[in-house]
């Protein structure tokens, strides 16, 4: 995963409500590895780190990979190819064709499996409570 992409996973919880955080506190943090030869040292670190312990935890930690996608066009089609490119349980698809980007409601299709449960329009705030609703119940029948 790339630090662009980790951020962006960072402000889309953030922005769901999952998360708060102190952008402040993670620069004055992550400023100090940003010379070249820490980057090394913290990414060789890294890898021993994941390489030892998320095989490990995978096995006892039932899982759930939800990904997000934002479509303009054939959103579901999109999504469903998506999850099967990327290997997620779920996909969130955002209808994000018309003048929906920041405004206060989004279309969202959640591409499964099993098929796709087409959501009506809401708020951001309520979209983001349902998928939490439905993570907690699926995770619960694991």
């Amino acid at each position: 995963m790339s630090w662009a992409s980790f951020f962006i996973a960072l402000q889309l919880l953030a922005y769901y409500g999952f998360v708060e955080i102190n952008w402040l506190r993670i620069q004055e943090g992550v400023d100090p590895f940003l010379r070249p030869e820490s980057l090394q040292a913290w990414w060789e670190e890294l890898v021993r780190v994941l390489t030892l312990n998320l095989p490990f935890a995978a096995a006892f930690i039932p899982g759930l990979l939800v990904g997000f996608a934002a479509e303009t066009g054939d959103v579901t089609e999109n999504a469903r190819a998506k999850l099967a490119a990327k290997g997620a349980d779920w996909i969130v698809a955002n209808d994000v064709s018309g003048d929906v980007l920041g405004g206060a409601d989004n279309s969202v299709h959640l591409v499964t499996a099993d098929g796709v449960e087409d959501w009506p329009r809401m708020s951001k705030a309520e979209v983001a409570t349902r998928l939490a609703d439905r993570i907690a119940e699926a995770l619960a029948d694991a």
